[in-house]
């Protein structure tokens, strides 16, 4: 339902939106940042499915509880985004695991903790994943595997993420404690161990082995993948949603050096799926936390890494620093995640103003109703219309 606080503009049948008093703003704009993931590249069958498919992995194959990828279904994961929380997806991977941990029947519960004791003196099995994996599995072979209800655990996984809100995976980690003990949630960081590095967290390599490929593994972490060892990555399955006609039209109206990137993925899977059109950006405003992150816990700066991604203002702040130093920067979006950044980073330099786009999620509808109640300033079906938009604003077809 379209809120009194936006003008609705049709762009050829699809809708636009722009928000009354938002023009004169819009109209300072100097520079566009972008997100990647429903912004720049549909990635709803790669990083979603990688969620899903992580969880039906380490689900079947360590904790001998038989989950179908489908039960992880893309409600239950945008359940999970729309809290302001989950912009990680190797967060929202885990804090799924944690729930389906909690079911675990008591034995295997008891079975974990006694290994987990055994091994926290900071010996090498506890550093890798898959020895670490192995050892569970052993100590979990006299356990029948677990019944699961797959209708039932969606419902419960809706039903805690409603629970969920900015703090992310701290916010699941204090609902569930009330059904779980302490020493049962240290085992179960013992099993995952994250965050940290790839190798050592278990959450974050299988989940790069699946979404990678073993040869992008590879090229990546300089690491031989030892869970998915074959196949293509479900990075494969991306497509770019940016037309390279919309990168020169807004490049020819903002100036060659005014777009840019703020994402949380890395460069190198960004560039593998946009290609030639990642050249477009000037690279002094293109951050990808991921990076950032990976580069932190290879560190042992755990702490540092929490504060890069989203919604930490972290990447917007560091892209300003190259951005011109007049008029403001229109953020393009697709989360909570992404509008509680654009507001965090105006707590430091009250310069940034939000959009978002709706075409690549799983409930068009509900993200725009999303987009209306955190007031963006414009919201658009596709980053394909917003130089369109840009034109009406600036030749006065949109007051």
């Amino acid at each position: 339902m379209l809120s009194d606080n936006y003008l609705a503009v049709n762009m050829d049948g699809r809708k636009a939106y722009v928000r009354r008093g938002a023009i004169a703003p819009i109209k300072e704009v100097s520079t566009l940042i972008f997100d990647c993931d429903g912004v720049l590249i549909d990635a709803r069958n790669s990083y979603n499915r990688s969620i899903s498919r992580t969880v039906s992995y380490l689900s079947q194959n360590l904790l001998k509880m038989p989950i179908p990828e489908q039960a992880i279904s893309e409600q239950v994961i945008y359940s999970f985004r729309k809290s302001g929380g989950f912009n990680n997806d190797w967060d929202a991977t885990c804090a799924i695991l944690l729930y389906l941990y909690t079911k675990l029947p008591q034995q295997a519960l008891n079975n974990i903790q006694t290994l987990a004791e055994s091994q926290v003196d900071g010996s090498s099995l506890v550093a890798d994943a898959f020895e670490r994996t192995s050892e569970i599995r052993r100590s979990l072979q006299p356990i029948d595997a677990a019944s699961v209800d797959d209708a039932g655990i969606e419902k419960d996984l809706l039903m805690l993420a409603e629970k969920a809100d900015s703090r992310g995976l701290v916010s699941i980690e204090e609902s569930l404690s009330k059904t779980i003990s302490t020493d049962a949630l240290k085992s179960f960081s013992w099993i995952m161990s994250h965050p940290a590095a790839v190798g050592v967290s278990l959450v974050t390599t299988v989940f790069e082995e699946l979404f990678l490929g073993p040869d992008l593994f590879r090229r990546k972490y300089g690491l031989q993948p030892r869970f998915i060892t074959e196949g293509v990555g479900l990075v494969a399955d991306e497509k770019p949603v940016v037309s390279e006609e919309t990168l020169q039209l807004l490049t020819e109206r903002f100036g060659k050096l005014a777009l840019g990137i703020v994402s949380g993925r890395s460069q190198l899977t960004a560039e593998y799926t946009l290609g030639t059109r990642l050249k477009r950006f000037n690279s002094d405003l293109v951050v990808f936390v991921e990076d950032d992150i990976s580069i932190a816990l290879k560190n042992g700066e755990l702490e540092q890494a929490k504060d890069f991604g989203k919604p930490s203002p972290y990447g917007l702040l560091k892209a300003e620093k190259a951005a011109s130093k007049s008029g403001l920067i229109l953020y393009v979006g697709d989360s909570k995640e992404d509008m509680l950044m654009v507001e965090r980073a105006n707590r430091v330099s009250n310069r940034f103003i939000s959009s978002g786009v709706y075409g690549c999620a799983n409930s068009p509808t509900d993200l725009i109703d999303l987009f209306m109640d955190n007031d963006v300033y414009l919201v658009a079906e596709s980053v394909n219309d917003l130089y369109r938009l840009f034109k009406m604003i600036g030749e006065g077809e949109v007051r």
